[in-house]
């Protein structure tokens, strides 16, 4: 079913047709999601203002504010939501289009440029300095290995997330481990003035331990994902055939010369 008959078997609950803001290719799931994006909003309307279904549609049908419409042709492309499309959409469908496609391709290049990688592994907030720690790994493994192909790229962008999250395990472990040798250390007891010792606690043996396997756990994906590199290209690459006068393929042999290769040959 098109897009534009899927968005008609839903009204009277839909206000008036749409064109949408996509290719005909996704134009399925782009009405699937618009729809479910107004029914929410709609659901939303009626549990926090008390209004009844057509009284949630009416306010939807209303016209956005201008700073509304400013949000979502200019501000983050992450920060566009789908009932801002459809808002969009039932104003300026081409208008909405070309906001898609803008979105579309923000997203594109930043997987390009390693920010989409870089968020997947950063700390709650984050700050630009951990940020480009991470493009400063990442860009000296594309250095290394010249990645020609979005395989070849994502896996570029697995290896400096094991790197990275391995990096910050072990950071952890040396920092248990050195809040245990302090533990550890010989105290003087302040009431005897004799020097005592203090065991460790099994939950800092557990602590330790946890970050040591995390170490490792994240030094095996990135030992992966480097063979996973290597075989991809040992496996990948074309077979170039220089001076050979017959070559068996497949059961047949086929002859090379001057003209190119006979496939009729047997």
């Amino acid at each position: 079913m098109h897009a534009l008959e899927f968005l008609e078997t839903l009204e009277p609950l839909v206000p008036a047709k749409r064109s949408l803001p996509c290719e005909v290719a996704e134009a399925g799931s782009f009405a699937d999601r618009m729809a479910q994006a107004y029914f929410n909003q709609i659901e939303f309307c009626q549990m926090a203002y008390k209004e009844s279904r057509q009284e949630a549609m009416d306010r939807q049908a209303e016209p956005i504010p201008d700073h509304y419409r400013e949000k979502i042709l200019n501000g983050p492309p992450s920060r566009v939501s789908w009932m801002g499309l459809v808002h969009l959409t039932d104003e300026n469908p081409a208008l909405a289009a070309q906001r898609w496609e803008e979105i579309r391709q923000a997203a594109k290049d930043e997987l390009r440029t390693g920010h989409r990688a870089a968020m997947a592994v950063e700390t709650w907030g984050g700050h630009p300095w951990e940020r480009a720690r991470f493009l400063a790994v990442r860009d000296g493994l594309a250095e290394q290995w010249h990645p020609s192909s979005g395989m070849e790229w994502q896996m570029i962008d697995q290896i400096a997330q094991a790197y990275t999250q391995g990096e910050k395990w072990q950071v952890v472990l040396s920092k248990r481990l050195t809040l245990e040798c302090d533990t550890n250390d010989v105290h003087i007891d302040e009431n005897n003035g004799k020097h005592v010792w203090f065991s460790p606690r099994q939950r800092e043996a557990d602590a330790i331990e946890q970050a040591t396997a995390m170490v490792d756990r994240f030094n095996g994906i990135y030992l992966r994902t480097l063979r996973a590199m290597r075989d991809l290209r040992r496996y990948s690459n074309p077979i170039h055939i220089e001076n050979a006068g017959q070559v068996n393929i497949a059961e047949k042999q086929v002859n090379f010369g001057q003209a190119g290769p006979n496939p009729d040959a047997e």
